[in-house]
């Protein structure tokens, strides 16, 4: 890897010197189609430099999508019903690791319909590669590969973030509780399920309901929301 000091001195020498030749001798030629060739070869190692350094401090991430598990039950059934689906795309688990540390991870549960169920997250927790597990391998194991694939199983110190309650008929959340802070929000959509027209901080679904005398869901599918009832 080159120290930024060492390519830049290298390209201002070069540069300095394809300026200085003489122009229409075939060796002068020659000579600038290899400095030319010099300045490409400093600038690709300048790159793939910046390239180490962000992988550096950025770390490595770890992925983990439905079929990256073998048929689960319990807590993790809803891997199954995900293939299933052929929804093969929704993020389960993402970690980030850096300098033989799990820096960071959060694990997505969902329903067997495929919303969302739950957040959980480290908050903040610091462990060592060796003593992490991921949710479709061994403890300590981070290669991708389907034979060192498992069940899902949950690392035991992720903590729930977030829980949704309550779905509409188009699949919005209506009733998400965030479950540090044990604080419920409501959510009321319209205009088909296309947009959000209120949020109700701090009350429960059902005190929502029934402040609005029917269920907030019932607004939904209405094109034109009566906002005086809200």
């Amino acid at each position: 890897m080159m120290g930024s000091a060492v390519v830049d001195w290298a390209l201002s020498y070069w540069r300095r010197r394809k300026r200085s030749l003489c122009k229409g001798d075939a060796n002068t030629h020659t000579s600038k189609r290899m400095i030319s060739k010099i300045l490409n070869s400093i600038k690709r190692e300048d790159t793939r430099s910046l390239a180490g350094l962000k992988i550096f401090l950025k770390g490595t991430s770890n992925t983990i999508y439905p079929k990256d598990y073998l048929t689960s039950n319990g807590e993790g059934a809803f891997i199954n019903s995900l293939v299933a689906k052929n929804m093969l795309a929704v993020a389960v688990e993402k970690i980030q690791r850096r300098n033989g540390k799990v820096i960071s991870g959060s694990l997505n549960i969902y329903n067997t319909n495929g919303t969302l169920s739950s957040v959980y997250s480290l908050k903040g927790s610091v462990f060592d590669e060796s003593s992490f597990k991921l949710s479709n391998r061994v403890q300590g194991n981070y290669t991708s590969s389907a034979s060192s694939n498992s069940a899902f199983s949950k690392f035991t110190s992720y903590l729930q973030d977030m829980v949704v309650n309550k779905y509409d008929a188009y699949y919005n959340p209506v009733s998400v509780t965030y479950t540090d802070r044990n604080f419920p929000v409501c959510y009321i959509w319209s205009y088909n399920g296309q947009y959000i027209i209120a949020e109700i901080k701090n009350a429960t679904y059902s005190a929502v309901q029934a402040a609005l005398g029917s269920a907030p869901e019932t607004y939904s599918s209405q094109v034109n929301p009566d906002m005086s009832s809200i």
